[in-house]
């Protein structure tokens, strides 16, 4: 889900837009999904398809302070990520 403003084609054509967003992620872990707020901090790895380009998240939430690294283009297709700003 992309906000107001926002289009997944924008980040397909330019992966460096999504960088700098505040964003909800739906992530999984031991058979728990839950949704969290986090800030897109880098890209990691780009992609000639960027579906596939990996980027760096940083969590609001205490247990996650590490930077995280997911092909978020990937998410934000399946509904996984909403762009907030």
């Amino acid at each position: 889900m992309i906000y107001p403003g926002f289009s997944l084609r924008l980040f397909l054509d330019s992966p460096e837009h999504l960088v700098g967003k505040n964003v909800i992620h739906q992530c999984a872990e031991d058979d728990i999904v839950d949704w969290f707020v986090g800030k897109i901090t880098g890209i990691v790895k780009p992609h000639k398809d960027p579906s596939k380009t990996k980027y760096s998240i940083q969590y609001e939430i205490e247990e996650f302070k590490n930077t995280w690294e997911f092909c978020l283009l990937k998410d934000l297709q399946k509904g996984d990520l909403i762009v907030i700003n």
